[in-house]
């Protein structure tokens, strides 16, 4: 059987089965009682002028070219540019990927959380509060009675038991709150 170095066999070379069609004639089914299909291998049948008549699975199917007619497959393979699926070349491939996965370092990137653009931690201190809370009062016009006010009191309570950065609502939030 002459290999075709053929535009439409390199075409349809995204085919994970195009080798099968190429090598194998079309499934039939051997009677009408009989449910599974079988194939008849096209490179036997012009060698040995013997239908050597196989299962329809594509398992068996690569087993048989790969035990067979290795030579030809892989010479049609590099011919339309289609990568082996000869089981062992398939085992291959798949180990060298696993191989490949278990050299990459892993990482805990995962168990992290980023942090927004500008949001750096500032680590609480009695100081760094104070220094905030006179800026506030300074550039926000406020009275000095301000800090004594319970409900200032009662707003920094709630805010110190934050876990994570409080988030304050904007002008039109907080009108549609009071009306």
């Amino acid at each position: 059987m002459e290999i075709e170095d053929s535009d439409s066999v390199k075409a349809s070379s995204k085919k994970p089965n195009i080798d099968l069609e190429y090598f194998f004639e079309p499934p039939t089914a051997l009677s009408e009682n009989d449910k599974s299909s079988r194939r008849i291998c096209k490179l036997c049948k012009s060698i040995t002028k013997q239908e050597n008549t196989l299962v329809n699975q594509h398992t068996t199917l690569r087993r048989h070219l790969a035990s067979k007619h290795k030579g030809a497959y892989y010479k049609w393979c590099k011919t339309t540019g289609f990568i082996s699926m000869l089981p062992q070349d398939t085992k291959a491939r798949c180990q060298e990927a696993s191989n490949a996965r278990s050299m990459e370092q892993t990482t805990v990137d995962s168990h992290f959380q980023k942090l927004e653009a500008g949001g750096q931690k500032i680590l609480y201190s009695n100081e760094f509060f104070r220094e905030a809370a006179i800026q506030w009062l300074v550039e926000t016009d406020q009275p000095l009675q301000a800090f004594e006010h319970p409900s200032f009191v009662n707003m920094i309570n709630i805010a110190s038991k934050a876990t994570r950065d409080i988030s304050l609502p904007n002008r039109k939030q907080t009108r549609e709150s009071i009306m």
